[in-house]
C-alpha cells in the first residue's frame, strides 16, 4: 500500500493499494505470466477545502468544504488476458 495524501482533503491520508507486478502467482506460489494483474478501482466521496475565510466576528475562522469523488485503489486481481487478433 501507498499512502495517498492531501492536506487540503478529508480524509487527508487514504491508503492505497499498489499492484507490484504485471503477472500473477497461483495457488502454489509459482509465477503464472498467462494471467494479468490488474487493479481494483473504487470511486469515493472526500470533502475538499474549498475556501478559508474570517467570519462571524472575532476572527472567527470559517472552513468551507466541498463533496469530491475520486478514484481510488483497493486492491489487485488476476484476470485473463483478451487476446485481439488483427
Amino acid at each position: 500500500f501507498r499512502l495517498n495524501e492531501d492536506e487540503t482533503r478529508i480524509p487527508r491520508v487514504i491508503p492505497e493499494a499498489v499492484c507490484k507486478f504485471k503477472w500473477c502467482v497461483n495457488s502454489i506460489g509459482d509465477k503464472d505470466q498467462k494471467l494479468n494483474s490488474v487493479e481494483i478501482q473504487q470511486e469515493m466521496y472526500v470533502l475538499k477545502l474549498k475556501l478559508n475565510a474570517t467570519g462571524g466576528g472575532k476572527g472567527c475562522r470559517q472552513d468551507i468544504y466541498t463533496v469530491e469523488t475520486m478514484m481510488i485503489t483497493v486492491g489487485c486481481t488476476c484476470v485473463n488476458p483478451i487476446i485481439m487478433e488483427s
